[in-house]
């Protein structure tokens, strides 16, 4: 494995950690808390991070433009749709903490739980089809 797919999967692992305390937490707390969505924050950009190693890498490794990449590689769709999520996620606890009703955290707290399994999914999915890039 290149030290470039090690490099992405330490970052999405660490995503992966902080995600998953801010949802645990989050539970736990029964509340949203700014703590909360700094922890998704800080999760958000590591994913962010690890997409960007993973497609710049395939894109010198291919030669292909970033563009094709995106649209031609399971992996970095995945991951895509991995970073989409956590970001519905971040946005989400940042409304609801400014203005959320006891409503709105109550759909919250449901929902969070349900996008940060679909995220793992996304994780997972990546780890196995990413490993195969280097």
């Amino acid at each position: 494995m290149s030290k470039v797919v090690l490099a992405s999967i330490i970052f999405m692992s660490l995503a992966l950690l902080l995600y998953s305390a801010g949802v645990f937490l989050e539970r736990k707390d029964k509340e949203v808390w700014p703590r909360h969505a700094v922890l998704y924050g800080i999760a958000l950009a590591f994913d962010i991070i690890s997409v960007t190693i993973i497609t710049v890498y395939a894109g010198l490794k291919t030669g292909d433009p970033i563009p094709t990449v995106i649209t031609s590689n399971v992996n970095i769709i995945e991951e895509l749709v991995g970073v989409v999520l956590l970001s519905v996620n971040v946005i989400w606890a940042i409304a609801v903490l400014r203005e959320g009703t006891d409503k709105q955290l109550e759909i919250y707290h449901k929902f969070s739980l349900i996008i940060w399994v679909l995220w793992l999914a996304m994780y997972f999915l990546g780890l196995r089809t990413g490993t195969n890039l280097g």
